[in-house]
């Protein structure tokens, strides 16, 4: 039963988060590397392959995955509580576990997908852009999608709890 509701939480989020309006930045910080490097072979000028692991680390895992994450979690319960919409889950039949377990995982997927696919468009692009093209390794696109993940996770759980605590959780975050 849990499964089942939990389950329902993710597909509802899931259509918020496609559907909303609020989630533009989100979209716009994990597609502006690619549109970048797009504009960068339009120039002629391509980054060497070298650059991406601290490209990586420095843009994607620190500043776009870390804001992302502060947007989307911390505004799972303060986004509904602004909006006066959190009463249409306390009133269904659902523990409030399973409603903040629905709430995460939907927030995690959603990230996930959105940060795995800027990451792998930007790691082949990369890669397809070398002046000897030879194939990129898929092991090192595996290792970075799952530090991409990671970071999601990891990220989420500790908005997620600082949107639970805070009134404002900007100071903390």
């Amino acid at each position: 039963l849990w499964f089942r509701q939990a389950g329902a939480v993710v597909r509802l989020e899931l259509m918020r988060y496609v559907k909303g309006r609020r989630w533009l930045g989100v979209y716009i910080v994990a597609l502006a590397p690619v549109l970048l490097l797009m504009l960068a072979v339009r120039r002629g000028g391509a980054p060497p392959p070298e650059v991406y692991p601290n490209f990586f680390q420095g843009f994607m895992l620190r500043f776009a995955i870390f804001i992302s994450a502060i947007t989307v979690f911390t505004q799972a319960f303060r986004g509904e509580v602004l909006e006066k919409t959190l009463h249409i889950y306390l009133l269904a039949p659902a523990r409030r576990e399973v409603i903040a377990i629905g709430k995460y995982a939907a927030g995690v997927i959603f990230t996930s997908l959105v940060f795995g696919t800027s990451t792998t468009l930007t790691y082949l692009l990369v890669h397809s852009l070398m002046a000897a093209p030879k194939p990129p390794l898929l092991s090192h696109l595996a290792g970075y999608l799952t530090a991409a993940v990671l970071a999601c996770i990891v990220y989420g759980a500790a908005c997620f709890l600082t949107g639970l605590l805070f009134k404002n959780p900007a100071g903390p975050a």
